[in-house]
């Protein structure tokens, strides 16, 4: 039977491996589209809705004057606009364009089928076991963070 030790030099290989081929798989989906980092700023965006600069620089742990060079190109791209806060005329809100949307469904539809593919071969109970494992390995990952 394995020791520990060497089952965590297995996993750290495989997630190795896995984070490589997904990282692979997702520049290939976004090539001559958007950059890598545009992609993270629109996902952001499209999960948590309007934010901040600040909020995304936060998020992505990036600089605040990076984000906003990445969020000026996507402004002339259409992808995102600047809202100035009404309470507040010094924040300002990034959001969301109707290309920026169309743009990030069809990623998000392209990047969910490269999960399915990656999973074809594992029944609805092994896929319901990988997240809860998954699920705990975030946690962890939290704990003293």
């Amino acid at each position: 039977m394995p020791k520990k030790d060497d089952l965590i030099t297995e996993l750290d290989r495989s997630l190795n491996l896995l984070i490589q081929k997904v990282t692979r798989d997702i520049l290939a989906i976004i090539k001559g589209k958007i950059s890598p980092s545009q992609f993270a700023i629109l996902r952001f965006i499209r999960e948590c809705g309007r934010s901040s600069v600040s909020q995304v620089a936060e998020e992505l742990q990036v600089t605040l004057s990076g984000v906003t060079s990445l969020a000026d190109r996507m402004v002339e791209a259409g992808l995102i606009e600047r809202l100035r806060d009404d309470a507040d005329r010094r924040v300002v809100w990034i959001d969301l364009t109707e290309k920026g949307r169309q743009l990030s469904a069809e990623l998000e539809r392209l990047r969910r089928g490269m999960v399915e593919r990656y999973t074809r071969n594992l029944s609805e109970e092994e896929i319901e076991g990988l997240n809860a494992v998954i699920s705990k390995v975030l946690e962890s990952s939290e704990v003293g963070a």
